[in-house]
């Protein structure tokens, strides 16, 4: 039997899911700009955005039954959220330049340059979606870390 949509509770494990929707959003992201710009952001967004998801579905795969296991599942929680913080500061400062030289910015499949204002378009559209996914993560992870806190209380 399935639950009606409006009576659905988020998941336990919805850290995880948005972790992956973010790293699917970046790899969005990076794959609308231009080849130039790629070249600057891709390595970076890339590898800060994979280290959330690994860290979210490392933290997912530990039951913190004892304490040990509760520290390990918090340090992985943490590393995922300054991951969270270092995108939003580096997917800033790419949206910062593409605003400064949006001509270079995005491209057409043929990597023909796309409009200034068009292109503005666009940023301002991907920079809502994926700011809205970072606040959805760090939320998602104040949370998980503070049910996590509390197996680690029980512990002491």
């Amino acid at each position: 039997m399935s639950v009606k949509v409006v009576d659905r509770n988020e998941s336990k494990v919805q850290y995880v899911t948005t972790a992956v929707e973010l790293q699917k959003k970046t790899i969005f992201v990076l794959t609308r700009m231009s080849n130039k710009m790629q070249g600057f952001f891709k390595e970076d967004l890339m590898w800060i955005a994979s280290s959330i998801t690994n860290g979210c579905s490392k933290a997912q795969s530990i039951y913190p039954s004892t304490k040990e296991r509760a520290l390990i599942r918090e340090q992985y929680l943490l590393e995922a959220k300054s991951s969270v913080d270092a995108l939003d500061i580096q997917l800033g400062l790419c949206f910062d330049f593409i605003k400064d030289y949006p001509e270079y910015a995005f491209s057409t499949r043929d990597d023909e340059p796309i409009e200034a204002s068009k292109a503005r378009e666009k940023l301002n559209k991907l920079m809502k979606a994926t700011g809205d996914l970072i606040n959805q993560e760090k939320l998602l992870l104040d949370g998980v870390i503070k049910d996590n806190n509390k197996y680690i209380s029980k512990y002491n």
